[in-house]
């Protein structure tokens, strides 16, 4: 679990945030009570994935996965309760599941175009790069001392049957090496076409039309954004028009 007084904290200073504090105003007790309680959701979520004493003890590998889960179900019950919205935790969410998006990508990037009970993602960091093509070469010199000593004693067929197995363990291994290459390939496109969007949400500078629109074109290339990003982008969007419209009034009023 996340350190409680951390998460208590984090929420408290999320609370005197003046845009949630006049948001709350306007509120009865229960609904302050309730919404208290999705901002620690929400909060605890971020914590359990990024706390590097969290991290180490139950998630070594750094999967994104549970955050993702958790994340994109905190947007949807944000956008299930209209009550709820608020242009400050309205930006806080666009961030939230562009932010674990762009974690599961990169994810995927360094581990995911292997097997999920591979060696390779059965070990942590440096072994999972070291262990594994030792293993290969010992295996490699294990297949080639039998294939010899069936030669040498002239057990032809079981060395035919040896070699037959080599080649096919190797020509599938070379096939699977250039699979997973291509595979990098494109998600490392795919990593820094987010990182572009990505970028522009977190500095809270952008243009929520034309974030959608780039979220859309990514699609020709095979990247999908988590569908909940583009009605969190528009309630940014009529949330901005109801303040600018709002301003306007004030102006004219003056």
């Amino acid at each position: 679990m996340p350190n409680e007084a951390s998460v208590e904290s984090q929420v408290a200073s999320i609370l005197r945030e003046s845009e949630i504090h006049d948001f709350l105003k306007g509120k009865d007790e229960s609904h302050q009570d309730t919404f208290k309680d999705f901002l620690l959701e929400v909060v605890s979520s971020r914590n359990s994935y990024f706390n590097p004493i969290i991290k180490n003890l139950f998630n070594p590998k750094g999967c994104p996965e549970t955050w993702i889960s958790e994340v994109r179900q905190n947007a949807r019950t944000y956008l299930n309760r209209p009550w709820l919205h608020n242009p400050w935790l309205t930006r806080y969410m666009i961030k939230e599941l562009a932010t674990c998006q762009g974690e599961g990508l990169a994810y995927q990037f360094y581990r995911g175009i292997y097997p999920e009970y591979s060696i390779r993602n059965s070990l942590d960091e440096p072994y999972n790069r070291i262990v594994p093509p030792v293993i290969g070469i010992v295996y490699f010199l294990l297949l080639v001392s039998l294939l010899y000593y069936l030669l040498n004693h002239e057990q032809i067929g079981w060395a035919a049957l040896v070699g037959t197995y080599i080649v096919y363990h190797y020509v599938l291994k070379i096939w699977q090496s250039f699979s997973r290459a291509k595979a990098r390939r494109k998600l490392h496109e795919h990593v820094q076409l987010f990182s572009i969007v990505l970028h522009e949400i977190v500095s809270d500078a952008y243009d929520t039309d034309t974030i959608a629109r780039r979220l859309e074109s990514f699609e020709s290339k095979g990247l999908f954004a988590f569908s909940l990003l583009f009605p969190l982008l528009k309630l940014r969007k009529n949330e901005i028009a109801k303040l600018s419209s709002s301003d306007t009034n004030q102006n004219s009023a003056i």
